[in-house]
Formats: structure tokens, C-alpha cells, sequence
């Protein structure tokens, strides 16, 4: 199982009902329909609502750089691959010429404006 991250959105490559993800950076997330997510300034924690499974787990704005992540997958706790989607220099390459001369370690998985705090920008964000 893959976990990606980058260019704005998290997503698994199959569906889960719930996550919990070590992070550091700050964005703004919009959960995907039928999540409840919580978060505070290291740890968001997802739960799909009515036992459903999903593959788009967020949407964020700002800097967020995932360190480890547990995913509940049919009521079994996965440790999924993390793929940085803004670090994997053959995908930037091959999609788009302006990366050709970028190296890696200046690459970020920064999307859309800076953020000082991590939020939830649907519903209501209860803390953790």
C-alpha cells in the first residue's frame, strides 16, 4: 500500500477507513466528503463516517511533510509506503520541462500559500 502526498492532495492507492498521520509544516486541510479529521500542530487523525473506504483522504494548502502515517484498512492497522509526489524527480521530469534542471533536495511539497498553523477548514476541528 502507497501513501502520497504532493501538489495539494493526500491520497492511498486503496481505500481505507481511517488514518493517522505524523506530519510537520503547517496547511490548511479540506477533508475528503464523509471524513471527520482532527489535527494539532504534529498529528491528523481521519475517520470515514457510516464505515465507509476512501483513496482521497485531504485536500491542503501551505507545507506539509508527512514522517510516518498508519492507515485502518478491512480492521487491520497498515503501515503504508510514503511517496512524496513533489520529490519523485522522473514524474516532475517526464510532466513537465520546467523541472528538468531542479534537484531534489530543492524540491518541497509545498502547495499554494504559506500557513503558521495547521487548520480544518471544513467542520469542526475538536484538537487531539
Amino acid at each position: 500500500m502507497k501513501l502520497r502526498f504532493g501538489k495539494g492532495s493526500v491520497t492511498t492507492d486503496t481505500p481505507i477507513n481511517a488514518f493517522k498521520i505524523r506530519y510537520s509544516g503547517a496547511a490548511e486541510i479540506t477533508p475528503a466528503e464523509n471524513m471527520h479529521i482532527a489535527s494539532n500542530e504534529k498529528t491528523i487523525v481521519g475517520v470515514m463516517m457510516n464505515g465507509e473506504a476512501t483513496t482521497e483522504l485531504f485536500e491542503y494548502d501551505g507545507n506539509l511533510k508527512i514522517k510516518r502515517c498508519e492507515v485502518a484498512q478491512n480492521n487491520e492497522l497498515v503501515y503504508p509506503v510514503i511517496s512524496d509526489q513533489a520529490t519523485q524527480l522522473p514524474e516532475r521530469i517526464n510532466s513537465d520541462p520546467q523541472y528538468i534542471d531542479q534537484k531534489p533536495e530543492d524540491m518541497t511539497s509545498s502547495y499554494g500559500e504559506p500557513k503558521k498553523k495547521t487548520t480544518i477548514k471544513t467542520g469542526k476541528d475538536y484538537g487531539i
